[in-house]
């Protein structure tokens, strides 16, 4: 099966500022996409972007404000600049315990709005990551994703150790990068990902 190629593709990542959209953002730009960097913390996103240029990236920074009409203008704008966004990856549900209990509803409003934006202006990959602690009752609706990644229990933070049962951020942002080079026919639109005991 042929992979698909990020280079010179323009990679948008909402929640760019967690662990989760942080390791797919830094994936994604070492495979050769110029990233658009979203999230609502400005020093987590300027260390980001100061990271990925270092290692000959092309990032641009996006502080999100909560007013989603205001930070919509700014994605438009860099949108209009690079051309077209390719990829959607849409990790701010995955920040439950950073965004205090507000992260589904963070999600699933930027994430249609991001759609609504993007929308017939070609084709563009949209992969959500959902954990449980967000519930099904804020759930992204289908037509705003391709490929919806649930998860059980995930690290909320970057370097913090919450037991052998939890999710590790870099492994999901590893499977997020993964699923977005498969081609479209391949890349199942559900993936549910669980931790498994190495120690059993």
């Amino acid at each position: 099966m042929a992979r698909i190629t990020f280079r010179n593709k323009v990679a948008l990542i909402l929640g760019a500022d967690l662990p989760v959209g942080r390791s797919a953002a830094l994936q994604l730009s070492r495979s050769g996409a110029k990233t658009v960097l979203t999230g609502f913390d400005k020093q987590r996103l300027h260390q980001l972007q100061e990271l990925i240029l270092a290692k000959g990236g092309e990032p641009t920074e996006i502080l999100l404000t909560d007013s989603i009409e205001d930070d919509m203008t700014g994605v438009r704008e860099v949108r209009d600049t690079l051309g077209h966004i390719h990829f959607v990856v849409n990790a701010l549900g995955a920040g439950t315990a950073l965004r205090g209990g507000r992260a589904g509803e963070l999600s699933r409003s930027y994430g249609e709005a991001v759609f609504q934006l993007t929308a017939g202006r070609g084709a563009a990959r949209y992969l959500t990551v959902w954990p449980d602690e967000c519930g099904d009752a804020l759930a992204p609706p289908e037509e705003s994703w391709h490929c919806l990644v649930t998860a059980a229990a995930m690290q909320s933070q970057a370097d913090g150790e919450e037991g052998d049962e939890t999710l590790k951020a870099a492994a999901i942002g590893d499977t997020v990068v993964y699923l977005l080079s498969c081609p479209p026919s391949a890349c199942p639109a559900l993936v549910r990902l669980k931790p498994v005991n190495l120690k059993a």
